[in-house]
C-alpha cells in the first residue's frame, strides 16, 4: 500500500511513495540509467514503472513526463544497453 506523508513546508500530501524490494544488479542498472539519464532513482523508477504500464496496455499513456525526455524508447533502450555494457567492462556488473 502507497504511503502519502504530508509536507513538511506546506502541510499538504507528497505524492505517493511504493517501496520495492530489487535485487543487487536490477538496483545498479537502474542507477546506471538514472545517472544517464540525469534523473534520481526514485524518478528513473517511476518512469520505468510507467512504461511497463504502458507496454502492458494498463494504461493508454505515461503520467505527465518532464520536458527533458526528448529520446524515445528505442533510443533510451539503445544508451541503457550501451551503459550496460560499459559497467560491465568497469567490473561494475
Amino acid at each position: 500500500m502507497p504511503t502519502r506523508q504530508p509536507s513538511a513546508t506546506t502541510g499538504k500530501p507528497k505524492k505517493p511513495r511504493l517501496q520495492v524490494v530489487v535485487t543487487e544488479q536490477l538496483c545498479a542498472q537502474v542507477e546506471a540509467l538514472a545517472e544517464v539519464k540525469g534523473w534520481s532513482v526514485s524518478r528513473t523508477a517511476e518512469y520505468l514503472i510507467e512504461q511497463g504500464l504502458v507496454h502492458q496496455g494498463q494504461t493508454s499513456r505515461p503520467t505527465e513526463l518532464p520536458a527533458a525526455i526528448t529520446t524515445t524508447p528505442d533510443q533510451a533502450e539503445a544508451k541503457f544497453q550501451k551503459l550496460i555494457e560499459i559497467a560491465k567492462l568497469a567490473g561494475v556488473l
